[in-house]
């Protein structure tokens, strides 16, 4: 697991766990260019009114790339560094942004692995949980992203769910089988889904 924590506030009103690509940029594959980076309408701006209203913003990401030799290290750390320079240059936005690298098909020999933090694995979010001195109930606890895994992962935690249309939400949403597994909510894209984040609070 890759991560840093900058946890703003230990007590805040309501906690989101975002995915990235697909949720926040669009989805171009195993991202290895920093210039390929589109953030998704308004998400920057959707972020800045998440945080105004008292949440505590955790970026979780898988990047299988990593292990599967599509991204080098050194591309990974420039599309993050470009990443954070457009969504969080000032450090005020995210209290904490983590990675997955692994991936059980890996050709990366350290890498290659089964582990409990890619998802719909929860040890990124249990990890980032325990930043907080006071966390929200759990109808206040959202896990956001365009992917059935990032739905899977915070029914495991008994979380609220936001699946958004965009990346591959659209898809995504009429491949789900159980329904268990049904989000709670289905956003056009991450400003709807801050939207109602907001709306519960």
């Amino acid at each position: 697991m890759i991560f840093r924590a900058n946890v703003k506030r230990k007590d805040p009103g309501g906690v989101a766990f975002v995915d990235r690509d697909g949720t926040l940029i669009e989805d171009n594959g195993y991202l290895s260019d920093s210039s390929k980076i589109f953030p998704i309408g308004d998400a920057v701006s959707s972020l800045q009114k998440l945080k105004k209203s008292g949440f505590a913003i955790f970026l979780i990401s898988n990047q299988a790339g990593l292990a599967k030799g599509k991204i080098k290290l050194k591309e990974f750390n420039q599309v993050k560094r470009q990443f954070d320079a457009l969504f969080d240059a000032e450090m005020t936005i995210f209290d904490g942004i983590f990675y997955c690298p692994h991936h059980v098909d890996g050709i990366v020999r350290e890498l290659k692995r089964s582990c409990s933090c890619r998802k719909p694995g929860t040890l990124m979010v249990e990890t980032a949980m325990n930043f907080l001195r006071i966390p929200p109930s759990l109808n206040r606890i959202y896990s956001v992203g365009d992917k059935t895994i990032d739905i899977m992962m915070g029914k495991s935690m008994g979380y609220q769910t936001i699946l958004v249309e965009t990346g591959y939400g659209k898809g995504d949403k009429d491949k789900i089988a159980d329904p268990l597994m049904l989000p709670d909510y289905i956003a056009r894209d991450f400003d709807e889904a801050v939207c109602i984040m907001v709306e519960k609070l």
